[in-house]
């Protein structure tokens, strides 16, 4: 019976042995998430600190020092385990030498007036431990040590506690005495509690690194979007910013881009009307010479006329924009246009190493005779109504498109083609952003296993048909809205640009 008694105190002792454990970690886990979310430790560890952001971190570790003091937790060989010199200790290696050594001297000086034997070795080992955590901190450059590596040192400062006990309490036998009954549990219980608050620093820096990320990227995506803007507003000034004033015509113009910037552009480009070229003008233009300059004088102005959309869109689509349209303004000719727009083709490949290509129609308007010669290379195919006739025609492609083909590969040759004007005559000109659009599904894919249905050409050309009366302007404005009604809240799935011209 006296077996069974004593078996169940050693169970109810090892339980509340237990629970005092658990309620001394819980104390540590809510004062070190205390401290840790003070602003004055961040300041620290961000290198700006005042003399408020060390005294604050000292009297909150300083307490706990000397709340650990008080609050031992009774072993089952009587000796009392406290917790004094893990405030000093955490207080090092998480701020420096000045809030360690504050600490552990606020803890230290508390316990050498308590008395006691035990009292010199007890103090002066926790000043020691405050300032050698501090210089922990110091060595590593200011950041904390880490998990694994915080726990082994509690540990070790620890062991060096019960062997400054060793050397200073006489006789050493009961200072033997003193640190077998309380040495063994002491390193147990702070290595323990070290394990705690070490989890807890370890989990607030990973959350400073993750908010510091964000910040970061924050940043970046601001002064990246800033540059966006910057490149958007620079590429619409290189598009014109109004067509020219001809007599007899209205025209229009714009490109909305799926983002910031596009790869779609057009251009309206004065020509000088001279007679064709003499011999060897395309055998200079694609060995990139100057070709040979006519000796006739000029006869009439015309204009020429470019839609273009290049592949893929962003940034690079732009570059390979900017490129396409210096190159096409560079070479513009009011005569032999296919030959002038494959030497374009020459060109583009020389500098292309991207894989990049651009669909694009170029036409030269005579305003005088209104007739438009053209050539199109892969683009989509102009739509002209034809208002005495109330009838609709297509300018197609006459022509692979520009920056893939070598002139002469695979048969690559462009084709030029002519058209009369009338009074009443609406030429609109797109790109496939206006065709192809589509409003997005809710899904985010095809509805019902089905493609989803885009805007077409059928509707283009009902909405031209039904608007062909309505300035240049106007005209340009209506499709727009009816392509925007159509894709409803989806975002713009690509470049949407547009040129119209009307015959007055």
């Amino acid at each position: 019976m006296d077996e069974i008694f004593r078996d169940q105190n050693a169970g109810m002792a090892l339980f509340k042995l237990l629970a005092d454990l658990i309620q001394k970690i819980f104390v540590i886990s809510l004062v070190g998430y205390l401290a840790m979310h003070t602003r004055h430790i961040p300041e620290i560890w961000e290198r700006r600190p005042t003399w408020k952001t060390y005294i604050i971190p000292v009297i909150i570790f300083g307490l706990f020092s000397i709340f650990g003091t008080y609050t031992g937790i009774v072993m089952p060989n009587k000796a009392i385990v406290n917790f004094r010199d893990l405030g000093p200790m955490i207080a090092g290696l998480i701020a420096g030498p000045i809030v360690g050594f504050g600490a552990g001297l606020v803890g230290g000086i508390h316990r050498y007036f308590l008395g006691g034997e035990t009292r010199l070795n007890c103090a002066l080992a926790t000043i020691l431990i405050g300032l050698i955590s501090g210089l922990v901190y110091k060595l590593n450059k200011g950041k904390f040590i880490g998990f694994f590596w915080a726990v082994v040192f509690a540990a070790v400062m620890e062991i060096g506690h019960v062997g400054l006990a060793l050397i200073i309490l006489k006789p050493f036998d009961h200072a033997l005495e003193i640190a077998s009954n309380v040495g063994p549990p002491m390193i147990v219980v702070n290595t323990m509690g070290m394990c705690v608050f070490a989890f807890i620093i370890r989990n607030l820096i990973r959350e400073k690194e993750i908010e510091s990320e964000k910040d970061a990227l924050r940043i970046e995506l601001e002064v990246k979007s800033h540059e966006l803007l910057i490149a958007r507003e620079i590429q619409r000034s290189i598009l014109p910013a109004s067509p020219p004033a001809l007599p007899g015509y209205d025209m229009a113009a714009d490109m909305w881009p799926a983002k910031e910037i596009g790869g779609d552009f057009y251009d309206f480009i004065p020509l000088s009307e001279n007679p064709p070229p003499p011999d060897g003008y395309r055998e200079h233009a694609i060995a990139g010479d100057s070709p040979p300059a006519p000796d006739n004088p000029i006869v009439d102005p015309r204009l020429g006329i470019v839609i273009a959309d290049v592949s893929g869109k962003g940034i690079p689509a732009a570059i390979f924009m900017a490129m396409s349209r210096t190159l096409v303004k560079a070479c513009a000719r009011p005569w032999h246009i296919a030959e002038v727009m494959e030497d374009v083709n020459q060109k583009m490949l020389a500098d292309n190493s991207s894989g990049m290509f651009v669909t694009l129609f170029y036409g030269v308007l005579d305003p005088k005779k209104r007739w438009l010669r053209y050539t199109n290379a892969g683009h989509n195919p102009p739509i002209l109504y034809q208002h005495s006739q109330s009838a609709i025609k297509y300018l197609n492609p006459l022509g692979p498109v520009l920056g893939v083909l070598e002139n002469g590969d695979f048969g690559f040759r462009l084709k030029e083609d002519e058209t009369e004007l009338e009074p009443g005559d609406v030429l609109v000109l797109y790109t496939d952003g206006v065709t192809e659009a589509a409003p997005e599904a809710p899904d985010g894919g095809a509805r019902h296993g089905k493609a989803l249905e885009m805007f077409g050409m059928e509707r283009l050309v009902k909405v031209i048909r039904e608007n062909h009366a309505l300035s240049a302007q106007a005209l340009l404005e209506k499709i727009q809205s009816e392509v925007r009604l159509f894709i409803g809240d989806s975002p713009q799935p690509d470049d949407l640009t547009l040129l119209v011209l009307k015959v007055l």
